[in-house]
């Protein structure tokens, strides 16, 4: 992997990256590096809301609540 480093005032990044007040005013080190064609960066991967859904049985999930009802008494019950 390649990676270009220089050292810029960092108002000259503001076109392009916006930054915190506190920084405007310094040098900062900007590095530039391509990333891997295999990787994709964690925003652009999606949701996995609903990934898990092809295992669902909606058959025991009727029976879900009374189950964990009973096993909250039963792990209980001494208490």
């Amino acid at each position: 992997m390649e990676a270009i480093r220089k050292i810029v005032d960092a108002r000259r990044l503001t076109p392009i990256v916006e930054l915190p007040e506190h920084m405007l005013d310094s040098r900062v080190e900007l590095i530039v590096m391509t990333l891997p064609e295999h990787e994709t960066p964690r925003d652009e991967r999606g949701s996995m809301k609903g990934a898990l859904r092809k295992y669902a049985n909606p058959e025991l999930a009727t029976m879900e609540k009374a189950v964990w009802e009973s096993a909250a008494v039963e792990k209980h019950a001494g208490s």
